[in-house]
């Protein structure tokens, strides 16, 4: 727990305070986890002490020998001297800037950890209400029928069975879901700026398209090398969602979504391409997903794509707010007149 390390420098952590008087100079960091002091003084030449923050038991000893000293106590009840003072004043002092530190620093993990419960439904909530206010029509996809098939926008569905009934009525297809509001633009170009929802192709483009992608779902996996063709025209962003493969998906997602805005790029073309089964219980059990902050904004894609009324994946929205069949995607000739090029 009192390590001694002569050849390390403090970090830039966040809260720094300095003591001095006369040869002694004290210098206390904190950080989250762990509580560092320095001496350039007496008693110790350039040592470097880490404590965890929650073993932190400082005192002073005073006797004829060593004078007025800081002490810790370790977990097995003895105390090791750390820096010896001058005098009782400046020890009282610098005892009582440790503390000081340590309950600012204790403090600032509360309000961090109250900020993480309370910021990530707020944010989630912010994102779904500017996408055209109240959240009433987000469970339409939840609703439909359990066997039927989902398609992707552009392409028929597959036959359906017939409900079990004296007398088969015919089958209904699902609606296609509607232009995006200029609205419903704006929040989708809010959260791209964000930077933290979507998975960037490419930018500084004329035109954008929005892609509501599910790496389990086997279209959304065809139409991956056409986006990467299209991130070289155009600004290509996806939006990961967990429509087709339900917590499977979570996970995935979630992991692409904790990646660095760098680095997700990669993490995402890792993942789409990746085996439906790998034998990894990381990526294939659904009672894997992680409580992490990409969990928590695959979710607040799903709630978007929800509220959207989409009904299958991959749901493409251009910059004028056309949701795009797959078909149209893959044509060039279609795709730049509905982008009105």
């Amino acid at each position: 727990m009192n390590q001694s390390r002569p050849d390390r420098h403090l970090p830039p952590e966040s809260i720094t305070w300095n003591f001095k008087r006369g040869t002694m100079k004290l210098t206390v960091k904190t950080d989250r986890n762990t509580l560092y002091l320095s001496s350039d003084g007496s008693y110790q030449e350039h040592a470097l002490h880490t404590f965890p923050l929650s073993a932190c038991h400082f005192g002073l000893e005073q006797d004829l020998s060593s004078g007025h000293t800081l002490t810790h106590r370790g977990l097995n009840g003895e105390a090791a001297q750390l820096f010896r003072f001058e005098n009782e004043y400046q020890a009282i002092e610098a005892l009582t800037g440790i503390r000081k530190k340590l309950r600012l620093q204790r403090g600032l993990n509360s309000a961090r950890r109250l900020a993480t419960f309370v910021f990530w439904p707020v944010t989630a909530l912010a994102f779904i209400v500017s996408v055209n206010g109240a959240l009433m029509n987000m469970n339409r996809t939840a609703q439909l029928p359990a066997d039927m098939y989902i398609p992707v926008p552009g392409q028929q569905a597959a036959p359906q069975q017939a409900p079990a009934s004296p007398q088969p009525q015919a089958q209904k297809q699902p609606e296609a879901p509607k232009n995006l509001a200029g609205n419903d633009i704006l929040a989708l170009k809010d959260a791209v700026t964000d930077g933290r929802f979507t998975v960037s192709l490419s930018a500084g483009h004329k035109h954008t398209l929005y892609v509501f992608s599910d790496p389990m779902c086997p279209h959304c996996r065809d139409l991956e090398p056409r986006l990467q063709e299209l991130s070289k025209r155009y600004n290509v962003e996806i939006f990961p969602v967990s429509a087709f493969g339900g917590l499977r998906s979570v996970v995935r997602t979630s992991m692409v979504l904790d990646t660095a805005k760098k680095d997700r790029v990669k993490r995402w073309q890792d993942v789409i391409s990746m085996g439906m089964t790998t034998m990894d219980p990381k990526f294939d059990d659904p009672k894997a997903v992680p409580e992490t902050t990409g969990a928590r904004l695959s979710e607040a894609n799903d709630m978007a794509y929800n509220k959207f009324g989409f009904i299958g994946t991959p749901s493409i929205v251009a910059d004028t707010g056309d949701v795009l069949p797959v078909a149209v995607v893959l044509d060039d000739a279609q795709l730049q007149q509905a982008l009105g090029e």
